[in-house]
Order: C-alpha cells, then sequence, then structure tokens
C-alpha cells in the first residue's frame, strides 16, 4: 500500500481520528485567525494573544521570518510582558 504525504493543510486526519481534536477545530476555537496583518493566535498558557505581524522574506524569497509583536498596553503586551521583558530591563 502507497502511504500518502502528510497534510498541510485542515487537519483532515486528526479531525476523523479524534473527536477531542475535531470539537474544538469545528468551533474554530483553534489555529490561528487573522485580520490584515493582525492575529489571534490562541496560546495554550497565556490565552488569547492579538498579535500585529508581518512577513520579511530575504533577497531570494526563499526563506520567511514571521514577526510578531503585541501593542505597547494592550492586554496581550501584559501577558508577554514578564516573559520577554521591558527594553529598559534588557539594557
Amino acid at each position: 500500500m502507497r502511504s500518502r504525504p502528510p497534510r498541510r493543510r485542515g487537519g483532515g486526519r486528526l479531525r476523523a481520528e479524534s473527536e477531542e481534536f475535531a470539537a474544538p477545530w469545528k468551533a474554530h476555537g483553534t489555529g490561528v485567525r487573522r485580520e490584515g496583518d493582525r492575529r489571534r493566535i490562541q496560546h495554550a498558557d497565556f490565552g488569547v494573544l492579538e498579535l500585529q505581524c508581518q512577513v520579511l522574506h530575504d533577497a531570494n524569497q526563499a526563506q520567511a521570518l514571521l514577526l510578531c509583536t503585541a501593542t505597547p498596553g494592550s492586554k496581550s503586551h501584559d501577558k508577554l510582558l514578564p516573559v520577554v521583558g521591558s527594553r529598559s530591563s534588557q539594557r
């Protein structure tokens, strides 16, 4: 029997095999939600994080870096501050 390549989108096999995975997926409680360059990410420890994101590409467009930041003073910023520290504390 020929093996299939792994799925990269949709979580189809996981949804079919696991009700524990399928229920939140169906309720749209998983993954990343995008609104323009703003993203809402459900993090296991911090809950929902609302981040501003941009993609930076190298000159050949062979690699990409996703850069996400929280707006200073926002709830997401306050959740992440103890983990990443403030600029003034890293000098």
